[in-house]
C-alpha cells in the first residue's frame, strides 16, 4: 500500500536538505495524521511516498525560493520552511508537517520474515517510578500477529488480554516499514506505521520518529512454547475505531447499567482487603477504554499515596480491584453529538484507599 508521488526540480535544493525525511500529513477531511516519505536527491527530483490504500503515481514540479521565510514551492501549493536541521525538517502551510531524517536500515523483507515466524516477541514497557508493567507477547503468522499483553503490578501478573492485528510490509529503497492494522479496513483510522531498524534470530529493533517520547521498541526473542490463547473471546478486546483521539467518557455520555450505585455495589460485594492492610492508603486509579459495544479492555492502573505522590500498594488489592473492574459488564457505550452512532471511549475508576478499606470510590 504504497502511494508514490515523483517530481522534477527546477532548482536543486542546498545539500543540507537531501536526504530521506518520514513525518506526517493531515487528511484535511478527516483530521487524522498518515505517514509520509520525502526522498529529496541531490539531483534535484524529489519523491513522496505514502502509507495508503492504493497505489497511485503523480508529476509534480516543485522548487525552491529563498527570502526572509523558504518557501517550498510544490505546484500549486506553498508550503513555509519554519526550521531545517541535521535532523529535522519542519514545514508549514496550514498544518505544521514535521519530518525527521530516516538513516539506512534493513532491506530484506524475507530475511525479516523468517525471524518474525520463528519466534515469540517480547517488549515491555514501564515508566520510572511506576510499579506498573506491561508485557506484550507478539505471535507472527504469514498476514497477521497475535498479542497477548500481560498486566503485571508490583512483580506479580494481575490481568491478560489479547488482540490480532494483519500485518504487511512496505519497503521503499534501502527503508523497510511495518504497517499493522488494527482493524479493516486497513486505512488512515487503522494503520500504524514503524521503520524496522534492526532483525535477528534474537531480538527486533523499530522506531517511529513521529513519536516524541519512546520512538524505539525493542522486542526480544523468547521460548516459542508459550501459548497462546488465540481462540479465548473471553481474552479479547477490540476498539471499534482506532481513531487519533479517542474522546473521554464525559464528552460522549459513557455509562453503567444502574449508574455509579450499581458499581459501588459490584465492587463492594467482591472486595476482600488483604491481612497486610495496615498501612495501605491511597489512591488507585484504573484506566481503560469502553468500546463501542459496550466492552472493556486496555486496562492500566496508577497509584499514589494520599497526597498524590507515587507509591505502591500489596499486590493483592490491585489485583482484586483490577479484576474486579474487568468483570463489570454493563457499559453503554457513549454517543456522538447529533448522531446515533456509538464511540470507542476512555474511562476510569478510582479508589480512595485508608489500611487497605475503600473508603470512596471515584467515578
Amino acid at each position: 500500500m504504497l502511494i508514490l508521488t515523483t517530481a522534477s526540480c527546477q532548482n536543486p535544493p542546498s545539500s543540507n536538505i537531501s536526504g530521506m525525511w518520514f513525518g506526517s500529513y493531515v487528511n484535511e477531511t478527516y483530521r487524522l495524521p498518515y505517514p509520509v516519505l520525502l526522498d529529496i536527491r541531490d539531483d534535484g527530483t524529489l519523491t513522496k511516498v505514502v502509507v495508503g490504500d492504493s497505489l497511485i503515481t503523480q508529476q509534480l514540479d516543485w522548487k525552491l525560493q529563498a527570502g526572509d521565510t523558504s518557501i517550498l514551492q510544490l505546484d500549486t501549493t506553498s508550503y513555509a520552511v519554519l526550521s531545517l536541521s541535521a535532523d529535522q525538517l519542519k514545514l508549514h502551510d496550514t498544518n505544521d508537517r514535521i519530518f525527521h531524517r530516516l538513516d539506512s536500515a534493513v532491506t530484506n523483507v524475507s530475511a525479516v520474515q523468517k525471524h518474525l515466524l520463528a519466534n515469540i516477541w517480547l517488549r515491555e514497557k514501564t515508566t520510572p517510578d511506576d510499579p506498573f508493567l506491561t508485557k506484550s507477547y507478539y505471535r507472527y503468522t504469514a498476514d497477521s500477529i497475535y498479542l497477548l499483553r500481560e498486566l503485571w503490578y508490583d512483580q506479580m501478573l494481575v490481568g491478560r488480554e489479547y488482540e490480532q492485528y494483519s500485518y504487511q510490509f512496505a519497503s521503499y529503497r534501502n527503508h523497510l516499514f511495518q504497517v499493522v492494522c488494527l482493524d479493516t479496513p486497513c486505512d488512515f483510522y487503522t494503520m500504524q506505521t514503524s521503520q524496522i531498524i534492526e532483525s535477528t534470530d534474537r531480538y527486533l529493533v523499530t522506531q517511529d520518529k513521529r513519536e516524541p517520547i519512546s520512538p524505539i521498541s525493542i522486542y526480544l526473542a523468547v521460548d516459542t512454547t508459550l501459548r497462546f490463547q488465540t481462540e479465548s473471546e473471553a481474552l479479547r478486546f477490540d476498539a471499534c475505531y482506532q481513531e487519533a483521539f479517542t474522546p473521554q467518557y464525559f464528552s460522549v455520555d459513557t455509562d453503567y447499567t444502574g449508574g455509579q450505585r450499581a458499581i459501588n455495589q459490584f465492587v463492594n460485594d467482591r472486595y476482600i482487603a488483604p491481612n497486610e492492610a495496615q498501612g495501605q492508603s491511597g489512591y488507585i486509579r484504573i484506566r481503560f477504554t469502553v468500546n463501542c459495544q459496550g466492552k472493556s479492555g486496555r486496562f492500566h492502573v496508577q497509584t499514589s499515596d494520599l497526597a498524590y505522590q507515587p507509591s505502591t500498594f500489596h499486590p493483592d488489592i490491585v489485583r482484586q480491584l483490577l479484576t474486579i473492574v474487568q468483570q463489570l459488564d454493563q457499559w453503554i457505550p457513549g454517543q456522538y453529538d447529533n448522531s446515533d452512532q456509538t464511540a470507542d471511549s476512555y474511562k476510569f475508576i478510582g479508589f480512595r484507599m485508608i489500611d487497605g478499606q475503600i473508603t470512596q470510590i471515584i467515578p
